[in-house]
């Protein structure tokens, strides 16, 4: 079951980078890779505020603060 947990889970981040860097190129057309900076940059806010979140509610991260 787990294996099926990651495997939609990757899925679905594949399908939304795809799409997100689709839209972003057709907005702005840049030649700079302005989609692939942008998704990595909000990746990294939402992993950020995925890590802060999970601190403060689990007991065994307290190592992390």
């Amino acid at each position: 079951m787990i294996y099926f947990m990651v495997a939609i889970g990757g899925a679905l981040g594949a399908l939304c980078r795809f799409g997100l860097s689709k839209w972003i190129n057709s907005a702005w057309g840049h030649p700079f890779p302005l989609a692939t900076m942008s998704i990595n940059v909000l990746g990294s806010f939402l992993m950020g505020v995925a890590l802060v979140v999970v601190s403060e509610r689990v007991a065994s991260f307290e190592a992390f603060r």
